[in-house]
């Protein structure tokens, strides 16, 4: 297969994979349980697809629906500058989310998370 046709098939593949996550998280933010959507203007409620392991870290898990999930642009933004600490690597199982403290030292946190670990 020639390079172009692979990088159709692979942009296909991680499209397909998008979808089946749009599907699963409900068009819901898994941070902060906003409703999203595709190309909105405000960070808040656009919809983005975070990988929980990263594309460059784990290019055989880039299309895997069970390592992508659905956040606003707010959040992503939040998330890939390490304010938010992402802890779990499957989507299908509870994903949890907690502030970087040390990061956001002297910030106003700009919404709740709704996916904490509490104590049990």
């Amino acid at each position: 297969m020639a390079r172009n046709e692979r990088r159709i098939a692979a942009d296909r593949a991680l499209e397909e994979a998008y979808e089946v996550v749009n599907v699963r998280d409900g068009n819901q933010c898994r941070v902060t349980g906003r409703f999203l959507q595709a190309g909105a203007v405000d960070a808040r409620v656009r919809r983005e697809h975070h990988h929980l392991q990263p594309r460059s870290l784990a290019p055989d898990r880039v299309a895997e629906p069970s390592n992508i999930i659905l956040v606003c642009a707010e959040a992503h933004d939040l998330i890939t500058g390490r304010f938010i600490d992402v802890e779990g690597t499957d989507a299908t199982k509870p994903v949890f989310f907690h502030w970087n403290e040390e990061a956001m030292r002297g910030r106003v946190k700009p919404f709740r998370i709704v996916s904490k670990r509490t104590a049990a």
